[in-house]
């Protein structure tokens, strides 16, 4: 049964060696090479933009202090100005 999966695994591998590869003896355009390098260009500008935007320390705290501040004012309204538990 092992076996069996071990041959069908090799059977898929393709080699695209040489002349067995499906681009062997093309040459690529100047339209093909620029429409790789605008693509490339865009993606390593949508990651560079995803790099800026990650979340810092202070950032984090901002937005914790925020929810606080937030959560208090609506139980304080909510409990009549009555002592807030907040268990941490």
């Amino acid at each position: 049964m092992i076996e069996e999966q071990l041959d069908e695994a090799r059977k898929k591998a393709r080699d695209h060696r040489g002349k067995k590869n499906p681009h062997f003896g093309h040459i690529m355009t100047d339209a093909s090479r620029k429409a790789i390098s605008a693509s490339q260009k865009a993606r390593f500008a949508y990651y560079k933009k995803a790099a800026d935007n990650v979340m810092t320390e202070e950032r984090v705290r901002e937005i914790i202090n925020e929810t606080v501040k937030d959560y208090l004012t609506k139980k304080a309204n909510n409990n009549n100005n009555k002592n807030i538990d907040i268990r941490l």
